[in-house]
Protein backbone atom coordinates (compact mmCIF):
# COMPACT_ATOMS: atom_id res chain seq x y z
CA UNK A 1 0.00 0.00 0.00
CA UNK A 2 1.21 3.66 -1.10
CA UNK A 3 0.85 4.89 2.35
CA UNK A 4 1.02 8.39 0.79
CA UNK A 5 -2.45 8.52 -0.64
CA UNK A 6 -3.50 9.20 2.72
CA UNK A 7 -1.47 12.02 3.54
CA UNK A 8 -2.23 13.22 -0.12
CA UNK A 9 -6.11 12.74 0.59
CA UNK A 10 -5.91 14.73 3.80
CA UNK A 11 -3.68 17.37 2.80
CA UNK A 12 -5.99 18.05 0.66
CA UNK A 13 -8.86 18.31 2.24
CA UNK A 14 -7.86 20.26 4.96
CA UNK A 15 -6.05 23.03 2.70
CA UNK A 16 -9.52 23.12 1.24
CA UNK A 17 -11.85 23.14 4.25
CA UNK A 18 -9.72 25.55 6.83
CA UNK A 19 -10.77 28.61 4.93
CA UNK A 20 -14.62 27.08 5.23
CA UNK A 21 -14.17 26.90 8.31
CA UNK A 22 -12.48 29.94 8.90
CA UNK A 23 -15.68 31.82 7.50
CA UNK A 24 -18.36 29.77 9.38
CA UNK A 25 -16.65 30.00 12.58
CA UNK A 26 -16.64 33.97 11.98
CA UNK A 27 -20.52 33.53 10.97
CA UNK A 28 -21.72 31.39 13.73
CA UNK A 29 -18.93 33.48 16.33
CA UNK A 30 -17.34 30.16 17.27
CA UNK A 31 -14.11 32.46 18.09
CA UNK A 32 -11.36 32.48 20.76
CA UNK A 33 -12.11 35.46 22.63
CA UNK A 34 -8.75 37.57 24.53
CA UNK A 35 -8.48 37.14 27.98
CA UNK A 36 -5.53 38.28 30.65
CA UNK A 37 -4.32 34.14 30.43
CA UNK A 38 -4.16 34.69 26.62
CA UNK A 39 -1.41 36.41 24.19
CA UNK A 40 -3.57 36.48 21.56
CA UNK A 41 -5.69 40.24 21.17
CA UNK A 42 -8.30 39.45 18.49
CA UNK A 43 -11.22 37.10 18.35
CA UNK A 44 -9.90 34.11 16.12
CA UNK A 45 -12.06 31.68 14.44
CA UNK A 46 -11.30 27.96 16.29
CA UNK A 47 -12.51 25.71 13.93
CA UNK A 48 -9.32 24.03 12.26
CA UNK A 49 -9.82 21.13 14.56
CA UNK A 50 -13.01 19.98 12.86
CA UNK A 51 -11.40 20.61 9.34
CA UNK A 52 -8.43 18.07 10.55
CA UNK A 53 -11.16 15.60 11.68
CA UNK A 54 -12.77 15.45 8.64
CA UNK A 55 -9.64 15.41 6.11
CA UNK A 56 -8.61 12.35 8.35
CA UNK A 57 -11.08 10.16 8.62
CA UNK A 58 -12.11 10.83 4.68
CA UNK A 59 -8.64 9.67 3.66
CA UNK A 60 -8.55 6.69 5.98
CA UNK A 61 -12.01 5.65 4.30
CA UNK A 62 -10.51 5.80 0.72
CA UNK A 63 -7.54 3.97 0.84
CA UNK A 64 -8.09 1.17 4.21
CA UNK A 65 -10.89 -1.50 4.94
CA UNK A 66 -12.90 -1.36 7.71
CA UNK A 67 -11.42 -3.61 10.68
CA UNK A 68 -11.69 -3.58 14.50
CA UNK A 69 -8.70 -1.66 15.18
CA UNK A 70 -10.08 1.42 12.81
CA UNK A 71 -13.72 1.36 13.56
CA UNK A 72 -12.76 1.40 17.78
CA UNK A 73 -10.71 4.37 16.25
CA UNK A 74 -12.97 6.20 14.20
CA UNK A 75 -15.98 5.93 16.73
CA UNK A 76 -13.61 6.89 19.44
CA UNK A 77 -12.70 10.03 17.75
CA UNK A 78 -16.05 10.39 16.54
CA UNK A 79 -17.13 10.77 20.66
CA UNK A 80 -14.31 13.30 21.21
CA UNK A 81 -15.15 15.37 18.16
CA UNK A 82 -18.71 16.02 19.22
CA UNK A 83 -17.57 17.02 22.95
CA UNK A 84 -14.64 19.14 21.30
CA UNK A 85 -17.40 21.02 18.81
CA UNK A 86 -19.40 21.32 22.09
CA UNK A 87 -16.86 22.66 24.20
CA UNK A 88 -15.46 25.17 21.42
CA UNK A 89 -19.53 26.65 20.81
CA UNK A 90 -20.04 26.52 24.94
CA UNK A 91 -17.09 26.73 27.26
CA UNK A 92 -18.02 23.50 28.73
CA UNK A 93 -16.39 22.60 33.00
CA UNK A 94 -14.17 19.92 33.12
CA UNK A 95 -16.10 17.38 34.11
CA UNK A 96 -18.19 17.37 30.97
CA UNK A 97 -15.07 17.43 29.26
CA UNK A 98 -13.20 14.45 31.16
CA UNK A 99 -16.79 12.45 31.07
CA UNK A 100 -16.66 12.61 26.66
CA UNK A 101 -13.06 12.24 26.53
CA UNK A 102 -13.31 8.86 28.81
CA UNK A 103 -16.35 7.80 26.78
CA UNK A 104 -14.43 8.05 23.53
CA UNK A 105 -11.32 5.87 25.53
CA UNK A 106 -13.89 3.42 26.39
CA UNK A 107 -15.47 3.18 23.09
CA UNK A 108 -11.80 2.80 21.15
CA UNK A 109 -10.42 0.45 23.62
CA UNK A 110 -13.27 -1.59 24.06
CA UNK A 111 -14.65 -2.23 20.15
CA UNK A 112 -10.56 -2.24 19.25
CA UNK A 113 -9.45 -4.45 22.18
CA UNK A 114 -6.30 -2.23 21.93
CA UNK A 115 -5.22 -1.74 25.58
CA UNK A 116 -1.89 -1.10 27.92
CA UNK A 117 -1.50 -4.16 28.95
CA UNK A 118 2.58 -4.10 30.04
CA UNK A 119 4.23 -1.48 31.50
CA UNK A 120 7.45 -3.46 30.58
CA UNK A 121 10.49 -4.83 32.77
CA UNK A 122 10.79 -1.78 35.41
CA UNK A 123 13.24 -3.47 37.62
CA UNK A 124 16.27 -6.26 36.31
CA UNK A 125 13.92 -9.32 36.27
CA UNK A 126 10.51 -7.52 37.13
CA UNK A 127 7.87 -7.50 34.42
CA UNK A 128 4.86 -5.40 34.94
CA UNK A 129 1.49 -7.33 33.46
CA UNK A 130 -1.35 -5.30 34.48
CA UNK A 131 -4.20 -8.41 33.83
CA UNK A 132 -7.29 -6.71 35.07
CA UNK A 133 -5.90 -3.11 35.88
CA UNK A 134 -5.30 -3.12 31.68
CA UNK A 135 -8.25 -0.66 30.99
CA UNK A 136 -7.79 1.24 33.73
CA UNK A 137 -4.27 2.23 32.51
CA UNK A 138 -5.38 2.56 29.45
CA UNK A 139 -8.11 5.21 30.60
CA UNK A 140 -5.38 7.20 32.41
CA UNK A 141 -2.68 7.18 29.93
CA UNK A 142 -4.98 8.61 26.92
CA UNK A 143 -6.33 10.91 29.57
CA UNK A 144 -3.07 12.08 30.56
CA UNK A 145 -1.85 12.61 26.56
CA UNK A 146 -5.05 14.37 25.44
CA UNK A 147 -5.15 16.73 28.12
CA UNK A 148 -1.25 16.90 27.85
CA UNK A 149 -1.66 17.82 23.78
CA UNK A 150 -4.73 19.96 24.93
CA UNK A 151 -2.56 22.54 27.21
CA UNK A 152 0.15 22.59 25.57
CA UNK A 153 -1.63 24.67 22.58
CA UNK A 154 -0.63 27.86 23.90
CA UNK A 155 0.93 29.63 20.97
CA UNK A 156 0.67 29.84 16.85
CA UNK A 157 1.44 26.46 15.79
CA UNK A 158 2.61 24.95 19.03
CA UNK A 159 -0.14 21.83 19.72
CA UNK A 160 0.23 21.41 15.96
CA UNK A 161 4.00 21.60 15.51
CA UNK A 162 4.14 19.53 18.15
CA UNK A 163 1.75 17.02 17.14
CA UNK A 164 3.33 16.99 13.63
CA UNK A 165 6.72 15.57 15.23
CA UNK A 166 5.30 13.07 17.45
CA UNK A 167 2.78 11.53 14.58
CA UNK A 168 6.01 11.77 12.05
CA UNK A 169 8.16 9.72 14.86
CA UNK A 170 4.96 7.12 15.01
CA UNK A 171 4.79 7.00 11.28
CA UNK A 172 8.58 6.10 11.04
CA UNK A 173 8.72 3.37 14.34
CA UNK A 174 5.32 2.08 12.57
CA UNK A 175 7.20 1.70 9.24
CA UNK A 176 10.08 -0.20 11.02
CA UNK A 177 7.36 -2.49 13.19
CA UNK A 178 5.39 -2.67 9.96
CA UNK A 179 2.25 -1.74 11.80
CA UNK A 180 -0.39 -0.97 8.84
CA UNK A 181 -2.77 1.02 10.99
CA UNK A 182 -0.76 3.14 12.98
CA UNK A 183 1.29 4.76 9.45
CA UNK A 184 -2.10 4.83 8.05
CA UNK A 185 -3.71 7.12 10.89
CA UNK A 186 -0.52 9.36 11.60
CA UNK A 187 0.00 9.66 7.68
CA UNK A 188 -3.42 10.84 7.72
CA UNK A 189 -3.19 13.34 10.55
CA UNK A 190 -0.10 14.50 9.00
CA UNK A 191 -1.66 15.56 5.93
CA UNK A 192 -4.45 16.98 7.95
CA UNK A 193 -2.18 18.88 10.17
CA UNK A 194 0.22 20.60 7.50
CA UNK A 195 -2.63 21.87 5.96
CA UNK A 196 -3.88 23.09 8.63
CA UNK A 197 -0.78 24.74 10.05
CA UNK A 198 -0.37 26.67 6.83
CA UNK A 199 -3.31 29.04 8.35
CA UNK A 200 -1.82 28.63 12.22
CA UNK A 201 1.89 29.65 12.05
CA UNK A 202 1.74 33.39 13.55
CA UNK A 203 0.13 35.21 13.28
CA UNK A 204 -2.65 32.82 13.13
CA UNK A 205 -6.15 32.86 10.98
CA UNK A 206 -7.66 30.17 12.63
CA UNK A 207 -6.98 27.99 15.71
CA UNK A 208 -7.71 24.05 16.57
CA UNK A 209 -9.62 25.00 19.31
CA UNK A 210 -10.39 22.01 22.08
CA UNK A 211 -11.94 19.94 18.77
CA UNK A 212 -8.21 19.71 17.21
CA UNK A 213 -6.06 19.44 20.60
CA UNK A 214 -8.30 17.02 22.11
CA UNK A 215 -8.38 15.00 18.35
CA UNK A 216 -5.29 14.84 18.30
CA UNK A 217 -4.08 13.86 21.65
CA UNK A 218 -6.57 10.82 21.17
CA UNK A 219 -5.25 9.51 18.19
CA UNK A 220 -1.32 10.33 19.39
CA UNK A 221 -2.67 8.10 22.26
CA UNK A 222 -4.17 5.22 20.52
CA UNK A 223 -0.87 4.88 18.38
CA UNK A 224 1.25 5.01 20.68
CA UNK A 225 -0.37 1.99 22.48
CA UNK A 226 -0.36 0.47 19.19
CA UNK A 227 3.08 0.81 18.81
CA UNK A 228 4.36 0.16 22.21
CA UNK A 229 1.91 -2.87 23.17
CA UNK A 230 1.10 -6.11 22.13
CA UNK A 231 4.66 -7.68 21.83
CA UNK A 232 6.01 -4.94 20.12
CA UNK A 233 9.60 -4.95 19.66
CA UNK A 234 9.54 -1.25 21.02
CA UNK A 235 10.24 -0.23 25.15
CA UNK A 236 6.99 0.19 26.85
CA UNK A 237 8.71 3.60 28.05
CA UNK A 238 8.97 4.95 24.42
CA UNK A 239 6.50 7.25 24.77
CA UNK A 240 7.97 9.14 27.42
CA UNK A 241 10.44 10.43 25.21
CA UNK A 242 7.54 11.25 22.39
CA UNK A 243 5.86 13.15 24.80
CA UNK A 244 8.03 14.46 26.58
CA UNK A 245 8.20 18.24 25.97
CA UNK A 246 4.29 18.63 26.78
CA UNK A 247 4.86 16.22 30.04
CA UNK A 248 7.45 18.31 31.55
CA UNK A 249 5.79 21.16 30.77
CA UNK A 250 2.24 20.09 32.80
CA UNK A 251 4.55 18.56 35.13
CA UNK A 252 6.41 21.83 35.92
CA UNK A 253 3.12 23.67 35.63
CA UNK A 254 1.17 21.56 38.61
CA UNK A 255 3.87 21.62 40.66
CA UNK A 256 4.45 25.23 40.79
CA UNK A 257 0.46 25.45 41.17
CA UNK A 258 0.72 22.76 44.02
CA UNK A 259 3.84 25.05 45.69
CA UNK A 260 1.49 27.97 45.69
CA UNK A 261 -1.62 26.43 47.28
CA UNK A 262 -3.93 26.37 43.98
CA UNK A 263 -5.08 23.82 42.08
CA UNK A 264 -3.37 22.02 39.64
CA UNK A 265 -5.98 22.24 37.05
CA UNK A 266 -6.51 25.86 37.60
CA UNK A 267 -5.47 28.19 34.59
CA UNK A 268 -2.23 30.03 34.99
CA UNK A 269 0.71 31.74 32.70
CA UNK A 270 3.34 29.86 33.45
CA UNK A 271 3.36 26.89 31.11
CA UNK A 272 6.65 26.95 29.22
CA UNK A 273 6.01 28.93 26.32
CA UNK A 274 5.08 31.66 28.51
CA UNK A 275 8.21 31.82 29.99
CA UNK A 276 10.36 32.12 27.25
CA UNK A 277 7.93 35.06 26.06
CA UNK A 278 8.83 36.96 29.66
CA UNK A 279 12.50 36.01 28.60
CA UNK A 280 12.17 37.99 25.89
CA UNK A 281 11.51 35.51 22.59
CA UNK A 282 9.35 36.76 19.90
CA UNK A 283 6.20 33.63 19.69
CA UNK A 284 7.76 32.61 16.70
CA UNK A 285 10.98 31.93 18.40
CA UNK A 286 9.01 30.79 21.92
CA UNK A 287 7.90 28.10 18.94
CA UNK A 288 11.04 26.89 17.50
CA UNK A 289 12.55 26.75 20.39
CA UNK A 290 10.49 24.17 22.02
CA UNK A 291 10.03 22.42 18.94
CA UNK A 292 14.33 21.81 19.09
CA UNK A 293 14.08 20.79 22.66
CA UNK A 294 11.54 18.35 21.60
CA UNK A 295 12.48 17.28 18.64
CA UNK A 296 15.83 16.44 21.05
CA UNK A 297 13.85 14.47 23.06
CA UNK A 298 12.47 12.53 20.12
CA UNK A 299 15.69 11.65 18.77
CA UNK A 300 16.47 10.44 22.53
CA UNK A 301 13.44 8.25 22.79
CA UNK A 302 14.45 6.62 18.84
CA UNK A 303 18.12 6.29 20.18
CA UNK A 304 16.79 4.51 23.24
CA UNK A 305 13.73 2.45 21.59
CA UNK A 306 15.21 -1.09 21.85
CA UNK A 307 17.11 -0.43 25.06
CA UNK A 308 15.63 -2.44 28.65
CA UNK A 309 12.68 -0.72 30.20
CA UNK A 310 14.35 -0.03 33.63
CA UNK A 311 17.32 1.38 31.78
CA UNK A 312 14.97 4.28 29.51
CA UNK A 313 12.67 4.79 32.85
CA UNK A 314 15.96 5.57 34.47
CA UNK A 315 17.08 7.96 31.80
CA UNK A 316 14.09 9.92 31.76
CA UNK A 317 13.85 10.58 35.25
CA UNK A 318 17.35 11.85 35.13
CA UNK A 319 15.83 13.84 32.17
CA UNK A 320 12.70 15.08 34.23
CA UNK A 321 15.02 15.85 37.32
CA UNK A 322 17.40 17.84 34.96
CA UNK A 323 14.62 19.91 33.79
CA UNK A 324 13.36 20.39 37.35
CA UNK A 325 16.89 21.59 38.59
CA UNK A 326 17.17 24.27 35.68
CA UNK A 327 13.94 25.77 36.56
CA UNK A 328 14.81 25.47 40.12
CA UNK A 329 18.31 27.43 39.05
CA UNK A 330 16.52 30.11 36.99
CA UNK A 331 13.32 30.60 39.15
CA UNK A 332 13.08 34.25 40.42
CA UNK A 333 15.65 35.56 37.92
CA UNK A 334 15.52 38.19 34.90
CA UNK A 335 16.46 35.36 32.09
CA UNK A 336 16.85 37.36 28.72
CA UNK A 337 16.69 34.78 25.90
CA UNK A 338 16.45 37.08 23.42
CA UNK A 339 19.92 38.35 23.43
CA UNK A 340 21.19 34.71 21.94
CA UNK A 341 18.70 34.61 19.64
CA UNK A 342 19.79 38.64 18.35
CA UNK A 343 23.70 37.43 18.52
CA UNK A 344 23.10 34.70 16.37
CA UNK A 345 20.85 36.53 13.74
CA UNK A 346 24.12 39.08 13.76
CA UNK A 347 26.22 36.12 12.92
CA UNK A 348 24.54 35.03 9.92
CA UNK A 349 23.80 38.44 9.11
CA UNK A 350 27.55 39.06 9.02
CA UNK A 351 27.87 35.35 7.30
CA UNK A 352 25.46 35.92 4.16
CA UNK A 353 24.97 39.46 3.17
CA UNK A 354 27.40 41.37 1.32
CA UNK A 355 27.32 44.27 -0.90
CA UNK A 356 30.08 45.87 -2.68
CA UNK A 357 30.31 49.39 -4.66
CA UNK A 358 29.59 47.82 -8.12
CA UNK A 359 27.52 44.70 -7.67
CA UNK A 360 25.03 43.90 -5.27
CA UNK A 361 26.32 39.88 -4.77
CA UNK A 362 23.73 39.30 -2.53
CA UNK A 363 21.07 40.22 -5.11
CA UNK A 364 22.97 38.19 -7.33
CA UNK A 365 23.07 34.98 -5.46
CA UNK A 366 19.83 35.51 -4.41
CA UNK A 367 18.52 35.54 -8.31
CA UNK A 368 20.51 32.67 -9.37
CA UNK A 369 19.85 30.39 -6.44
CA UNK A 370 15.45 31.38 -7.35
CA UNK A 371 16.02 30.44 -11.18
CA UNK A 372 18.01 27.78 -10.24
CA UNK A 373 15.41 26.63 -7.73
CA UNK A 374 12.73 26.60 -9.93
CA UNK A 375 14.29 25.15 -12.78
CA UNK A 376 15.45 21.64 -10.71
CA UNK A 377 12.10 22.09 -9.75
CA UNK A 378 10.11 21.82 -13.45
CA UNK A 379 12.80 19.27 -14.29
CA UNK A 380 12.24 16.86 -10.93
CA UNK A 381 8.60 17.05 -11.64
CA UNK A 382 8.59 16.80 -15.31
CA UNK A 383 10.33 13.33 -15.36
CA UNK A 384 8.26 12.22 -12.77
CA UNK A 385 4.88 12.45 -14.59
CA UNK A 386 6.98 10.49 -17.48
CA UNK A 387 6.73 7.21 -14.93
CA UNK A 388 3.26 7.42 -13.83
CA UNK A 389 0.71 4.88 -15.15
CA UNK A 390 -1.85 7.43 -15.68
CA UNK A 391 -5.88 5.97 -16.49
CA UNK A 392 -6.53 7.14 -20.03
CA UNK A 393 -9.93 8.88 -19.57
CA UNK A 394 -9.66 10.57 -16.64
CA UNK A 395 -6.01 11.97 -16.88
CA UNK A 396 -7.12 13.44 -20.41
CA UNK A 397 -10.08 15.24 -19.23
CA UNK A 398 -8.42 16.60 -15.87
CA UNK A 399 -5.27 17.81 -18.17
CA UNK A 400 -8.40 19.32 -20.52
CA UNK A 401 -10.14 20.53 -18.23
CA UNK A 402 -7.18 22.56 -16.04
CA UNK A 403 -5.58 23.81 -19.42
CA UNK A 404 -9.30 25.07 -20.42
CA UNK A 405 -9.78 26.99 -17.33
CA UNK A 406 -6.05 28.89 -17.35
CA UNK A 407 -6.86 29.78 -20.55
CA UNK A 408 -10.23 31.32 -20.03
CA UNK A 409 -9.17 33.23 -16.58
CA UNK A 410 -5.64 34.44 -18.27
CA UNK A 411 -7.72 35.91 -21.15
CA UNK A 412 -10.20 37.20 -18.86
CA UNK A 413 -7.44 38.73 -16.90
CA UNK A 414 -9.68 38.18 -13.61
CA UNK A 415 -7.86 37.75 -10.05
CA UNK A 416 -9.06 34.05 -9.77
CA UNK A 417 -6.46 33.32 -11.78
CA UNK A 418 -3.80 32.93 -8.92
CA UNK A 419 -5.65 31.43 -5.87
CA UNK A 420 -6.39 28.50 -8.79
CA UNK A 421 -3.01 28.31 -10.33
CA UNK A 422 -1.97 27.52 -6.56
CA UNK A 423 -4.65 25.04 -5.84
CA UNK A 424 -4.25 23.29 -9.50
CA UNK A 425 -0.23 23.32 -8.88
CA UNK A 426 -1.41 22.19 -5.16
CA UNK A 427 -3.02 19.35 -6.73
CA UNK A 428 -0.51 18.67 -9.40
CA UNK A 429 2.53 18.70 -6.79
CA UNK A 430 0.78 16.04 -4.39
CA UNK A 431 0.07 13.96 -6.84
CA UNK A 432 3.31 13.66 -9.24
CA UNK A 433 4.96 13.08 -5.29
CA UNK A 434 2.84 10.40 -4.40
CA UNK A 435 2.70 8.54 -7.59
CA UNK A 436 5.62 9.18 -9.19
CA UNK A 437 8.47 6.86 -9.76
CA UNK A 438 11.95 8.15 -9.43
CA UNK A 439 13.72 4.85 -8.31
CA UNK A 440 13.21 3.21 -11.75
CA UNK A 441 16.19 1.81 -13.00
CA UNK A 442 16.33 3.87 -16.04
CA UNK A 443 15.97 6.91 -13.83
CA UNK A 444 17.87 9.54 -15.25
CA UNK A 445 18.04 10.36 -11.26
CA UNK A 446 20.37 7.46 -10.76
CA UNK A 447 23.44 9.20 -12.18
CA UNK A 448 22.51 11.80 -9.29
CA UNK A 449 22.75 9.40 -6.10
CA UNK A 450 22.95 5.59 -5.24
CA UNK A 451 18.82 5.94 -4.28
CA UNK A 452 17.70 8.28 -7.34
CA UNK A 453 16.26 11.14 -5.87
CA UNK A 454 18.94 11.53 -3.23
CA UNK A 455 21.07 13.85 -5.18
CA UNK A 456 18.15 16.09 -6.65
CA UNK A 457 16.65 16.03 -2.79
CA UNK A 458 19.86 17.79 -1.50
CA UNK A 459 20.48 20.08 -4.16
CA UNK A 460 16.59 21.14 -3.98
CA UNK A 461 17.23 21.56 0.03
CA UNK A 462 20.25 23.57 -0.63
CA UNK A 463 18.86 25.96 -3.01
CA UNK A 464 15.57 26.41 -0.91
CA UNK A 465 17.42 27.40 2.55
CA UNK A 466 19.61 29.78 0.19
CA UNK A 467 16.47 31.35 -1.51
CA UNK A 468 14.98 31.98 2.12
CA UNK A 469 18.64 33.30 3.38
CA UNK A 470 19.66 35.62 0.18
CA UNK A 471 16.39 37.16 -0.61
CA UNK A 472 16.13 41.19 -0.02
CA UNK A 473 12.56 40.89 0.63
CA UNK A 474 11.18 39.00 3.81
CA UNK A 475 10.30 35.34 2.88
CA UNK A 476 9.28 33.92 6.04
CA UNK A 477 10.70 31.28 7.61
CA UNK A 478 7.43 29.51 9.55
CA UNK A 479 7.09 26.91 12.14
CA UNK A 480 6.29 24.33 9.41
CA UNK A 481 10.21 25.26 8.15
CA UNK A 482 11.94 24.77 10.91
CA UNK A 483 9.81 21.23 11.27
CA UNK A 484 11.06 20.76 7.62
CA UNK A 485 14.52 21.71 8.72
CA UNK A 486 14.46 18.93 11.76
CA UNK A 487 13.06 16.69 9.18
CA UNK A 488 15.66 17.36 6.58
CA UNK A 489 18.09 16.51 9.59
CA UNK A 490 16.52 13.58 10.93
CA UNK A 491 17.12 11.75 7.13
CA UNK A 492 20.55 10.71 8.66
CA UNK A 493 18.99 8.10 11.05
CA UNK A 494 17.77 5.95 8.19
CA UNK A 495 20.80 4.30 7.62
CA UNK A 496 21.31 3.12 3.93
CA UNK A 497 22.60 0.08 4.59
CA UNK A 498 19.45 -1.41 6.25
CA UNK A 499 16.99 -2.80 3.18
CA UNK A 500 13.32 -2.00 4.60
CA UNK A 501 14.84 1.65 5.42
CA UNK A 502 15.07 2.30 1.44
CA UNK A 503 11.64 3.10 0.64
CA UNK A 504 10.97 5.36 3.61
CA UNK A 505 13.73 6.93 2.60
CA UNK A 506 12.36 7.55 -0.68
CA UNK A 507 8.94 8.96 0.29
CA UNK A 508 10.87 11.16 3.03
CA UNK A 509 12.60 12.88 0.66
CA UNK A 510 9.96 12.77 -2.05
CA UNK A 511 7.30 14.64 1.13
CA UNK A 512 10.53 17.02 1.87
CA UNK A 513 10.64 17.88 -1.58
CA UNK A 514 6.87 18.61 -1.89
CA UNK A 515 7.40 21.00 1.46
CA UNK A 516 10.13 22.79 -0.59
CA UNK A 517 8.17 23.16 -3.33
CA UNK A 518 4.51 24.43 -1.96
CA UNK A 519 6.25 26.70 0.29
CA UNK A 520 8.86 29.06 -2.09
CA UNK A 521 5.72 28.86 -5.03
CA UNK A 522 3.47 30.18 -2.35
CA UNK A 523 5.38 32.73 -1.33
CA UNK A 524 6.59 34.40 -4.78
CA UNK A 525 2.91 33.09 -6.88
CA UNK A 526 2.55 36.60 -7.89
CA UNK A 527 5.77 37.74 -8.95
CA UNK A 528 6.14 34.32 -11.10
CA UNK A 529 2.87 34.22 -11.78
CA UNK A 530 3.87 33.91 -15.61
CA UNK A 531 6.55 30.63 -14.09
CA UNK A 532 3.87 28.78 -12.54
CA UNK A 533 1.17 29.30 -15.34
CA UNK A 534 3.93 27.78 -17.98
CA UNK A 535 4.73 24.72 -15.30
CA UNK A 536 0.89 24.29 -15.25
CA UNK A 537 0.50 24.22 -18.96
CA UNK A 538 3.39 22.25 -19.95
CA UNK A 539 2.39 19.37 -16.67
CA UNK A 540 -0.94 19.34 -18.09
CA UNK A 541 -0.14 18.63 -21.62
CA UNK A 542 2.90 15.73 -20.66
CA UNK A 543 0.43 13.82 -18.72
CA UNK A 544 -2.33 14.60 -21.67
CA UNK A 545 0.03 13.20 -24.39
CA UNK A 546 1.12 10.33 -21.97
CA UNK A 547 -2.28 8.95 -21.29
CA UNK A 548 -3.49 9.01 -24.87
CA UNK A 549 -0.65 7.51 -26.17
CA UNK A 550 -0.21 3.80 -26.01
CA UNK A 551 3.57 2.94 -25.56
CA UNK A 552 3.37 5.64 -22.35
CA UNK A 553 0.05 3.58 -20.92
CA UNK A 554 1.94 0.30 -21.12
CA UNK A 555 5.23 1.52 -19.48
Amino acid sequence: MNFLVSFYIAFLLSTLLVPVGIRLGRRWGIVDKPDPRKVHTGLIPRTGGMAIALATVVSLLVPLNMSRELSGYLGGGLVILVFGMWDDMRELGYRIKFFGQILAILFFTLVSGIQVTCLGELLPGLVVHLGPASIVLTIIFMLAVINIINLSDGLDGLAGGLSLLILLACAFLGYIQEAVLPIAITLAVCGGLVGFMRYNVHPAEVFMGDTGSQFLGFTIGACLIMLTQNHSIYTPILPLFLLGTPILDTAMVMYERIQAGQSPFKPDKNHLHHKLLRAGLTQEQAVVSIYFFHFTLILTGFALRFVADYVGLLLYALILGAGFAFRSAVQGKDVSAGKLYASIKSVVQAVFVWNTKSVNVRHCLSWLCWKSFFLLFTFFFFTNVYFIRHAPLPTALVALAVLGILALLYWKKTAVLVPFMYYAMLAVILYVVVFGEVIKADSVFLVMGPDGVTGIFYALSALYFACIILTPEKVPLNALDYILIAFISSLALMSEGHAELFELRQIAMKAVLLGLGLNLIYSRISRNRDYVLFLLALLCLEALVLAVTSGALLR
